[in-house]
């Protein structure tokens, strides 16, 4: 008997619900005073306005003005691995061994407690951001890993023939224009 009734409960259960979700009200929907209606649009943002990190293109990192100041001539290079999204922009200073790359990578569960190097890592601001400043790249680059959450990271990066360590100012003035679109 209790099995027969726990039947016709959960049978009435799924006709009345069923009817209630077929129902359809005429008007416009207005929301609670107290509750915010979700943002319309498929930008999403974070609590600064900027986009959340998920949204980014690194390629759209540097904006055009500021890849010309940093000598950067060309569109950049978009570039994936399983746990990055990068891309790549070549500074030409005439030379090869003058010459080197910018790469913004975005990092997902990887903060910057996972920063790989041999080298020591030097912990620093820029903006707003926390950062880190390594030699990145088996010793051929210098980077700035600016922190977006505890398990998400931008890496700014500075690789050519030069002695790493000389890569560093070009990483960090990267960083620096990179620092305002992040979230």
């Amino acid at each position: 008997m209790r099995r027969a009734l726990g039947l016709v409960s959960a049978v009435a259960a799924v006709v009345l619900g069923g009817s209630a979700c077929a129902n359809q009200t005429a008007g416009t929907a207005v929301a609670v005073p107290g509750e915010h209606p979700a943002p319309a649009g498929p930008e999403v943002t974070g609590s600064s306005g900027a986009p959340e990190l998920s949204q980014l293109q690194p390629c759209d990192l540097l904006a055009d003005a500021a890849s010309k100041s940093l000598g950067i001539a060309a569109a950049g290079k978009p570039g994936r691995t399983a746990d990055s999204r990068s891309c790549e922009w070549k500074v030409d200073k005439g030379t090869v061994a003058d010459s080197y790359t910018i790469t913004a990578e975005v990092w997902r569960d990887r903060g910057l407690d996972r920063i790989t190097t041999e080298r020591p890592v030097e912990y620093l601001k820029v903006g707003a951001h926390e950062a880190a400043q390594f030699i990145a790249g088996g010793g051929k680059g210098c980077a700035v890993a600016l922190a977006v959450g505890d398990d998400t990271r931008v890496d700014v990066r500075a690789a050519g023939e030069k002695v790493a360590e000389e890569l560093c100012e070009s990483a960090l003035a990267a960083a620096k224009l990179v620092e305002p679109v992040i979230p």
